[in-house]
């Protein structure tokens, strides 16, 4: 996946995540947080925080319960990271 297109997939993810009724505030801060920590990496050109995508991969993981489409779609996101060598 290109870089945009990496981009891309975090912004939907963002964007889905501020609109999700019924995801917690704790769940929703600590995506954030992992996503602005990938955002700053791929603004700075820089590799991925190992950390954050285990982050990520974490929240994917609590989320296939009750949220499917959303840990989906973070694993879309984490795969598209690693896919572009981030």
């Amino acid at each position: 996946m290109s870089r945009p297109a990496l981009l891309d997939s975090l912004k939907q993810l963002h964007t889905r995540l501020q609109g999700h009724p019924t995801l917690s505030a704790a769940d929703k801060a600590m995506l954030q947080t992992v996503l602005h920590d990938i955002q700053q990496a791929l603004d700075a050109e820089r590799s991925h925080e190992p950390d954050a995508v285990e982050r990520l991969e974490g929240a994917a993981v609590s989320f296939e319960t009750k949220h499917p489409e959303l840990s989906s779609l973070t694993r879309q996101v984490i795969a598209a990271i690693r896919g572009a060598g981030v």
